[in-house]
C-alpha cells in the first residue's frame, strides 16, 4: 500500500514538472515566432549589431503557468487554495507590468506591486509566523500582513531591476525556487510520504520547471526577453512560492546578488528613478567593444552589479558575464539551504 502511494505520488510530481516545462517551452517557443512576425521585438544591448530579440515573453509564460495551474487543479495535484496563492498574484503583476510595458508606468509600478499581496491577505493564505535560522517560528501578528505587502513591492521590482542580461533573471527564479524546495523538503524528510502528496511541493516542482522551460529559451544567446510583464510577475510567484512554503528567508538569501545589484544602483543614484531616465541622464554603465562589455569610468553612472564585477574581474564578453551570475547564484543559493537546514 505504502509502496503503491509513493509511486503515485512521485508520477504526480514528475507530470506537474512535465507540465511545467513543456507547457512554458512551447508557449514561449509560439511566441518568439509571432512576436517576430508582429514586430514586438526589442534589440539586445550587450550584442553587436543589436540583434532584434521576440520581447514580452512574460505573456506566454504567465499563460503557461495559469494552464499548469489549472490542469493540476483538475488532476488533484493542487488544490485551489494554492492555486489561488499563486495565480492572483501573478496575474496582478502581470498586467502592472504588461501596463509599464505599454504606457509607461514610471515609479507607479513600485507602490502597485505591493498589490499583489492583497489577495493572500484576503483569503489568509499565509501563516504569520515567519520561520528564521537558528530562532525558528516567530510571532508576528500584526506586523506580517505590512510586512507581506511592502515584501511584494520589494521583490517584485527587484526582479525587474536584475533582468539585464540573457538568462539571469531566469537563472535566479531557478536556483531560488530549488533552494525553497530542497529546503522545504528537508524540513519535512520525516513526513516524506506527505511531501510527496502536499500541493505546495506539486506547485513548488511545476514553478521550478516552468521557470527552466523559460531559461532555456531566455539563455545566452536570448531568444526571448521576459518584458517587464515577465519580471514582474516572475516575483510576484517566486514570492508566493515562499508564502506558501514558509520558506521566506531562504528566498531572501538566494537573492543576495539581485538584492546586492538593487541597492548599488539605488545607492548610486541617491534614490528610485526609472530605468530609462537612469541611462539618459547618467549614461549606460557598460560600454560594448566588440563582444566585449566594458565598465564605464564615469562616476555619474549607476553602480550596478555588472559594473561591479567588470571593475573587480575586468572587461569580458556577455557570456563570460553570465556565467559569473551563476556562480553567484549557486553560491547565495547554497548558503540558503544550509541555513534553512539548521532550523
Amino acid at each position: 500500500m505504502v509502496t503503491r502511494v509513493c509511486t503515485e505520488a512521485v508520477f504526480s510530481l514528475a507530470l506537474s514538472g512535465l507540465l511545467g516545462f513543456l507547457l512554458t517551452l512551447a508557449l514561449t517557443s509560439l511566441w518568439i515566432r509571432l512576436a517576430h512576425r508582429k514586430g514586438i521585438t526589442a534589440p539586445d544591448a550587450h550584442k553587436p549589431g543589436l540583434p532584434p530579440v521576440a520581447n514580452l515573453g512574460g505573456i506566454a509564460f504567465t499563460a503557461a503557468m495559469i494552464l499548469t495551474l489549472l490542469l493540476l487543479v483538475s488532476l488533484g495535484s493542487v488544490n485551489h487554495r494554492t492555486a489561488i496563492a499563486l495565480l492572483a498574484p501573478l496575474l496582478l503583476a502581470f498586467v502592472i507590468g504588461l501596463l509599464d510595458d505599454l504606457v509607461d508606468l514610471r515609479l507607479w509600478k513600485v507602490p502597485l506591486a505591493a498589490l499583489c499581496g492583497i489577495p493572500l491577505l484576503l483569503l489568509r493564505l499565509y501563516i504569520p509566523r515567519p520561520l528564521i535560522p537558528l530562532v525558528g517560528a516567530t510571532r508576528v501578528y500584526i506586523v506580517y500582513p505590512i510586512v507581506l505587502l511592502i515584501a511584494y513591492a520589494v521583490v517584485v521590482n527587484a526582479t525587474n531591476m536584475v533582468d539585464t542580461h540573457n538568462g539571469v533573471l531566469a537563472s535566479q527564479m531557478v536556483f531560488s525556487t530549488l533552494s525553497m524546495m530542497t529546503v522545504y523538503v528537508g524540513r519535512h524528510w520525516q513526513e516524506w510520504s506527505h511531501v510527496l502528496t502536499d500541493p505546495v511541493m506539486s506547485a513548488l516542482v511545476a514553478s521550478l520547471a516552468a521557470f527552466a522551460g523559460f531559461f532555456v529559451l531566455n539563455r545566452y544567446p536570448a531568444r526571448v526577453f521576459w518584458g517587464n510583464c515577465g519580471s514582474l510577475a516572475a516575483g510576484a510567484l517566486i514570492l508566493s512560492l515562499a508564502v506558501i512554503s514558509r520558506t521566506e528567508y531562504v528566498l531572501l538569501l538566494s537573492m543576495i546578488p539581485t538584492i546586492l545589484h538593487c541597492f548599488l544602483v539605488l545607492s548610486s543614484i541617491g534614490g528610485i528613478a526609472p530605468g530609462i531616465e537612469i541611462k539618459r541622464a547618467r549614461g549606460h554603465p557598460l560600454i560594448l567593444v566588440g563582444d566585449t562589455l566594458w565598465p564605464s569610468l564615469s562616476r555619474r553612472v549607476a553602480y550596478g552589479l555588472p559594473r561591479m564585477i567588470l571593475l573587480l574581474c575586468g572587461p569580458m564578453t556577455e557570456r563570460e558575464l553570465v556565467r559569473v551570475y551563476y556562480i553567484l547564484f549557486s553560491i547565495s543559493s547554497a548558503l540558503a539551504i544550509v541555513a534553512g537546514l539548521l532550523l
